[in-house]
This record gives structure tokens, C-alpha cells and sequence, in this order.
């Protein structure tokens, strides 16, 4: 089965060099925020990623492992006021597109027709019916 790649970033500054790293190559990027106690991210890797790796290969995947609870962690969903994982945060020149966000668990069918809604909209192509 096909692997996605991820990028792993610990903290803000990571993160900025990654989404730096995307609008490099012109790509949108997508972090995923992780913790080894999230049962929902454990699913979402293992069920569902799986099901829309081609999709999710246009993407500058980064993953921020919020695991362990220290100041770096806090920082980092502190700057997106996020609670904690599952969450998945899509940005275009390095700017959050706020709208796309996704909260909580997904399944693939659901992913994938917001990850096709995500790519579109950055193509312009917006104006096509569903």
C-alpha cells in the first residue's frame, strides 16, 4: 500500500520552515495533529490516510506530534487555538485556509471529498458543480 510522506515538526518554528518549504514547490500543505493517546488519529492513520494517499500526496503533509504536553506543544495549538488532536489544517503560501479545518475524526469518504473541495478551490475551479 502507498505511504503518504510526512513531515514531523515539534514545534512553531518547524512548522514555519515546513510551510516555507511548501510554497517553495508551490504545494498546499496540510498538518495533521497527532498524540500517541488520540484513538481518533490512531484510526484516521490507519483507516483512512491509507484510503486517500493519492490525494493526500498533492499535499506538503506535515504532522506535529502534540504527545507529550510541554511548552512547545502548548505553543503550537495556542497559535491555531486548537484544543487538541485529531485536527487537520490546510494552508496555501503559508497562510491557514481557516474554512478547510477539520476538528475530530473523519472517515475516508468524507476526507477525500474535503481534501477534492481543498485542492479545487485553490485551482479555481470552485465553480464546478458537486
Amino acid at each position: 500500500r502507498e505511504e503518504a510522506e510526512w513531515h514531523a515538526v515539534s514545534n512553531l518554528a518547524d512548522l514555519e520552515a515546513e510551510l516555507a518549504k511548501a510554497g517553495a514547490e508551490g504545494r498546499m500543505a496540510m498538518l495533521d495533529l497527532y498524540a500517541d493517546w488520540c484513538i481518533s488519529c490512531k484510526v484516521m492513520e490507519r483507516e483512512v490516510f491509507p484510503k486517500v494517499a493519492s490525494q493526500l500526496r498533492q499535499f506538503h503533509l506535515i504532522r506535529a506530534d502534540v504527545t507529550s504536553t510541554g511548552a512547545a506543544t502548548q505553543a503550537l495549538l495556542k497559535q491555531f487555538g486548537l484544543f487538541g488532536p485529531p485536527s487537520l489544517l490546510f494552508f496555501a503560501d503559508e497562510r491557514e485556509l481557516k474554512a478547510a479545518r477539520i476538528q475530530g475524526e473523519v472517515n475516508a469518504s468524507q476526507l477525500g471529498q474535503h481534501l477534492t473541495s481543498v485542492l479545487d478551490q485553490l485551482r479555481g475551479t470552485s465553480q464546478r458543480a458537486n
